[in-house]
């Protein structure tokens, strides 16, 4: 069997960042401080000690990195939004325009160097003010910021961007953002309503999604007619092989398998609008929906 020798027309060659992770310049355009701020000055958490505010400068040389995709060819390039960066305390109580200018100076570049904008809206970096210790997606307050915040992103950079990812890695976040960042590491906060900190992970996946829902929903009736773009959502996951032929070893990878993916997916893609039933059959304390709530996630 030959191989096709070149790419199709219509082909995407894409590549992406995150905020944290290439920015530095951390305490520039009055940016508050984020959760990976408080990882990092905690000693050992971060095993070469690594300096965020330096990164790979990507906050002040963007237009170097711009011309350094468009010269290897890239028409795509995702990269997220620093919510600090553009909220400092995660709320709409105070606004950075020097950070709203600088991410419309970036997708402004983009866009004239033939390249298409990607906008991940949450890539693992909650402002610090409102994680509040562990508490983040548990809080119910703090996605009604991030829809506020994916609102004013809408507004802010909506006539530039037409691809938008509400979380990346929306399963994996769950697991790992509701933990204490200083003390003890790895530990559930306590909140009154949660009886078993096992259980705290799907609390939060439950308001994510939901979240993610009510940004959709936000975008189709507001904003969509006039920007013409699209939300969606990234997951994340390892894909499982059973070990053997047996039956069991095929369930167990089944099972796996809804949880690392179906999670996410059948609240918003199956007809039941719920969480798999290999999860509803081994975990007696996974959250519930409404049927007020399945009916806003489904068909997103």
């Amino acid at each position: 069997m030959s191989l096709p020798t070149r790419f199709p027309k219509n082909f995407q060659l894409a590549t992406a960042t995150a905020a944290y992770q290439i920015e530095g310049a951390k305490e520039l355009d009055g940016r508050g401080f984020s959760t990976w701020d408080a990882i990092r000055s905690e000693y050992g958490r971060i095993r070469d000690a690594s300096d965020p505010n330096l990164s790979c400068e990507s906050r002040l040389k963007y237009k170097e990195d711009i011309a350094l995709l468009a010269k290897i060819g890239v028409t795509s390039y995702r990269f997220s939004i620093s919510w600090s960066r553009v909220l400092p305390n995660g709320t709409l109580s105070e606004i950075s325009e020097e950070g709203v200018q600088y991410y419309r100076d970036v997708c402004l570049l983009l866009r004239d160097n033939g390249i298409e904008p990607i906008v991940t809206l949450f890539h693992f970096d909650m402002p610090l003010a409102i994680y509040d210790n562990g508490t983040s997606w548990l809080n119910k307050e703090n996605c009604d910021h991030f829809v506020n915040f994916a609102d004013l992103c809408f507004q802010k950079f909506g006539d530039l961007v037409k691809t938008w990812i509400t979380y990346n890695e929306i399963n994996m976040q769950a697991w790992s953002s509701v933990v204490k960042l200083t003390g003890e590491q790895w530990l559930c906060p306590d909140r009154p309503e949660i009886e078993n900190h096992n259980q705290s992970p799907y609390i939060a996946l439950k308001n994510m999604l939901l979240a993610h829902a009510k940004i959709y929903r936000n975008y189709e009736k507001n904003y969509k007619k006039i920007q013409n773009g699209v939300v969606g959502i990234t997951n994340g996951g390892h894909f499982c092989f059973p070990a053997s032929h047996s039956p069991e070893d095929q369930a167990a990878s089944e099972r796996a398998l809804d949880w690392f993916f179906k999670s996410t997916i059948d609240p918003i893609l199956s007809e039941s609008g719920d969480f798999p039933v290999s999860m509803r059959e081994n975990l007696s304390f996974l959250p519930n929906f409404t049927d007020d709530e399945k009916a806003i996630l489904k068909g997103l």
